[in-house]
């Protein structure tokens, strides 16, 4: 199972009012400041805005491929974000929205076996798939 956090309503809005950044990836605003509302002592404001979160653009010229190194060439400061801030309370918003819609999903799973049900079903019917 992998919780995937969704739409809160009430909280989006004021998550939204909030919100600075346009480019928000790793390491970005949301991120940072999740981190700076539960370990303050590890998000150094100081350095923030030193560097480049930008998209450098440095496979654009490769043509219909891929390669395991893209991050980097993109990102090579390891963050994609065009902000230069973290925000305590934005951080304490996402945080609490993500941990009652994760507790949700345990309550659910306390009462609920129609995953197990599903996974009993399919590896009965993959011993046998013609049957």
């Amino acid at each position: 199972m992998l919780f995937t956090p969704g739409a809160d309503p009430v909280l989006d809005k004021e998550i939204s009012s909030l919100k600075k950044a346009s480019l928000d990836g790793h390491a970005g605003e949301e991120e940072t400041s999740m981190m700076y509302f539960l370990r303050p002592d590890l998000v150094h404001l100081d350095v923030i805005g030193t560097e480049s979160g930008l998209d450098q653009g440095r496979l654009d010229m490769l043509p219909h491929g891929y390669t395991g190194i893209w991050w980097y060439a993109r990102y090579p400061n390891h963050f994609a974000s065009d902000i230069t801030n973290a925000d305590k309370k934005l951080g304490e918003l996402l945080i609490s929205k993500d941990a009652g819609q994760l507790a949700e999903l345990i309550r659910f799973f306390k009462h609920n076996d129609n995953i197990e049900q599903l996974q009993k079903e399919f590896s009965d019917r993959s011993d046998n798939p013609l049957k």
